[in-house]
């Protein structure tokens, strides 16, 4: 699920996969923390008797966020810089913008879609064209404050450990440390 922008510090992981499969779970094996939704308690639990020392900061400084219904919790999938999704699901790294096997594939998830809703046609798969989507293979884990570099390297182990122990093979490319701020400026008043 997306969130709403805040004012957070967030601690990315890029994978090679759609994280929406596994965001929750792997912040909560990370963390200890889980949302209102409950995904990830049995990671969490497992964090609590693994880590239990880091409890306390855990729970200071993971922040809960509200996603697009509100729900809050303390991760979300992220854009993943140098990928793209076509819109049907398939996701690429930009260098394959407009090669002929992911147009193929497009065309391919657009049939079966059609397929599966009894032949109902949006668009015409024999002509279509991937869009050039965000692709969201990043987990998001969000922070009232900044993460010190000890609890950054602590973060960066366990979402090495999570993906080791994961049954859907999960290719870790890298982390990130990222500090958003919304910015509000009022532009024109009337009176």
């Amino acid at each position: 699920m997306r969130y709403e922008p805040g004012d957070y510090f967030i601690f990315v992981v890029d994978t090679e996969q759609y994280a929406g499969n596994f965001e929750r779970e792997m912040t909560a094996y990370c963390t200890g923390v889980i949302g209102e939704c409950g995904n990830g308690d049995e990671h969490a639990k497992q964090f609590k008797e693994a880590c239990p020392e880091m409890m306390s900061l855990m729970n200071e400084i993971v922040a809960s966020v509200p996603d697009e219904h509100g729900c809050y919790r303390p991760a979300s999938i992220y854009a993943t810089p140098g990928w793209w999704n076509d819109g049907h699901g398939n996701e690429y790294p930009d260098s394959e913008w407009g090669a002929q096997h992911t147009i193929d594939k497009c065309r391919e998830s657009i049939r079966e879609y059609q397929i599966e809703r009894g032949g109902l046609k949006y668009v015409d798969a024999e002509t279509a064209t991937p869009n050039k989507c965000s692709s969201y293979q990043s987990v998001a884990m969000f922070f009232n404050e900044r993460p010190s570099i000890k609890t950054l390297g602590f973060l960066m182990d366990r979402a090495k450990k999570f993906t080791e122990l994961y049954e859907k093979n999960i290719t870790i490319t890298g982390f990130r440390l990222i500090k958003e701020e919304v910015v509000a400026k009022e532009l024109w008043k009337s009176q």
